[in-house]
């Protein structure tokens, strides 16, 4: 299957509102380096938005994981045939997304486009979903790692909003450093560098023609990211 040009053949799931049902999902890893207060923080700033929360139950763990590959697929496409569930958020990354993306329904999420948030690991999941159903996704943080106001207000301005977002400013006495300056329009694709890299060569990777592409990591040695890199190019 191709990737789906970029331009109006782009889809948007619905916006939430007040009353929503979000699940909250683990596609990779297990939650066992985040205490439990973690999570209970986030389920109340996302209850605080209106939102009514629903905890996924805790699969038994496989090795590093948070289930076997077949059941984190199988959990991860329910909540796509519960039309009462709008969002999911993951709760955290880490590792095992990319055992999961030959168990995925696609066409099952295609029907019944829904928000979907996360980062690091989930970057796998983005970008498979998009290659597949031409759904766009969120780029975002972590329940059990949800991160300061400025991340939590502009995600929920983001998947409430009934329009383009516009201009986002960067936080107060912050600013990126731009090694050169300019202006450019397409896709905004892309997300943790190392998964981008292990993409390449698989069925799940978008056409990065015309798209501006983000890259994100951490922790990496330089000559990996070097590596990375070399291998995109």
């Amino acid at each position: 299957m191709s990737s789906p040009p970029p331009g109006p053949s782009l889809r948007r799931p619905p916006p939430l509102r007040p009353g929503d049902r979000v699940a909250l999902i683990s596609p990779s890893s297990h939650q066992g380096r985040y205490p439990p207060e973690y999570l209970s923080d986030a389920v109340t700033v996302l209850q605080g938005w209106g939102l009514r929360i629903e905890p996924e139950p805790e699969l038994a763990r496989h090795l590093y994981l948070a289930g076997t590959d077949l059941e984190r697929a199988r959990q991860f496409g329910r909540h796509y045939t519960d039309p009462e569930v709008k969002a999911l958020f993951c709760a955290r990354g880490g590792y095992g997304s990319l055992r999961i993306l030959e168990k995925i329904d696609y066409h099952l999420i295609r029907k019944n486009p829904k928000i979907f948030v996360g980062f690091s690991d989930i970057t796998a999941l983005h970008l498979a979903i998009y290659r597949k159903t031409g759904l766009f996704t969120f780029h975002g943080p972590m329940v059990a790692d949800f991160g300061a106001a400025y991340n939590r207000l502009h995600l929920m301005q983001m998947l409430t909003s009934k329009t383009a977002f516009g201009a986002i400013h960067f936080p107060k006495g912050r600013q990126a450093k731009f090694l050169r300056l300019g202006r450019a329009a397409g896709p905004l694709l892309g997300g943790n560098l190392s998964l981008v890299a292990k993409l390449v060569g698989t069925p799940f990777l978008p056409a990065l023609n015309g798209a501006i592409l983000f890259l994100e990591d951490t922790g990496e040695y330089p000559h990996r990211i070097d590596g990375y890199l070399a291998q995109l190019r």
